[in-house]
C-alpha cells in the first residue's frame, strides 16, 4: 500500500528532490566538482571514507606481543624511533597504522617490550600521547577513562574524549574524537589509538566495529 502524496508538489520538487539530485550528481562527478563548489576541505571529507565499509575487512595481528583486530584497511608498519631518554627502559617499539588525514581518521597499534619485567605505566604512556596531540596543534583536549574488556575477557584501560584538532596544511581546528586502549603485563605494553571526526556517524560505525574485534595476547 502506497499512501497518497499530500505535500505541495512544487515545494517538494524545489526543496527536496532538486537539492538531493544535485548533491548526488556532485558525488558522482567527483572531488574536483565538490571542491569547486564547497572548497577543498569539504571535498576531502566527502571522499575520505567512502567505500571503506563496503569492502572486505582485514583481520590480522600486529607487533609483538601481538594486537589482533579487524580493520577496513591493512595497517602499515611505521618507523619507530626510541627516544634517547627511554632506551634504558624500552627494548623494542613496533607501530602499525592506517591514517586518512583529511578525515582525521587514524587506526594505530603499538607493541612495546621493556628491558625489565616491570609493569607498564598506562597513565604515563597516555599522557605522552596526549602531549603528542598538543604538539600537533590540538586544543581543548577532554580526557575520560574507564575499564575496557576484550571479547575473550582481557581487561585494559580505555582513555577517550574529544579535542579541537588541526586540519592538515591549515590553521583551522575541527572537533574530533579519540580512543586509546592500553593493555599489558610484566615487561610489555600494547596500545590501540583511534581518532575520527566528531558527529561523523559513518566513521563512528567503523570505530564501533573495530572495538568489537580488538584482542591481545597477555604473554610476552
Amino acid at each position: 500500500f502506497v499512501p497518497p502524496f499530500n505535500q505541495n508538489p512544487e515545494s517538494f520538487i524545489s526543496k527536496i528532490l532538486v537539492p538531493f539530485s544535485e548533491a548526488l550528481l556532485l558525488v558522482e562527478q567527483g572531488s574536483v566538482t565538490i571542491a569547486e563548489k564547497f572548497g577543498p576541505i569539504t571535498s576531502d571529507l566527502v571522499k575520505s571514507l567512502n567505500r571503506l565499509d563496503n569492502k572486505d575487512w582485514v583481520s590480522s595481528s600486529y607487533g609483538y606481543p601481538p594486537i589482533s583486530l579487524e580493520t577496513p584497511e591493512v595497517l602499515i608498519r611505521q618507523k619507530s624511533k626510541i627516544p634517547a631518554e627511554a632506551k634504558e627502559k624500552i627494548k623494542e617499539l613496533q607501530t602499525f597504522a592506517y591514517t586518512n588525514k583529511a578525515a582525521l581518521f587514524t587506526i594505530a597499534t603499538t607493541s612495546t617490550t621493556f628491558t625489565s619485567e616491570e609493569e607498564p605505566d598506562f597513565q604515563k604512556s597516555v599522557e605522552h600521547l596526549i602531549k603528542n596531540f598538543e604538539k600537533k596543534g590540538a586544543k581543548n583536549i577532554i580526557t575520560k577513562s574507564e575499564e575496557f574488556t576484550t571479547i575473550s575477557g582481557v581487561k585494559g584501560l580505555k582513555t577517550y574524549g574529544n579535542a579541537k584538532f588541526r586540519v592538515p596544511e591549515s590553521k583551522e581546528l575541527i572537533k574530533g574524537n579519540y580512543i586509546i586502549l592500553s593493555f599489558g603485563g610484566k615487561g610489555f605494553q600494547q596500545q590501540v589509538l583511534l581518532t575520527w571526526l566528531a558527529n561523523d556517524t559513518y566513521a563512528q560505525e567503523i570505530i564501533d566495529r573495530i572495538l568489537t574485534t580488538v584482542e591481545v595476547k597477555t604473554e610476552a
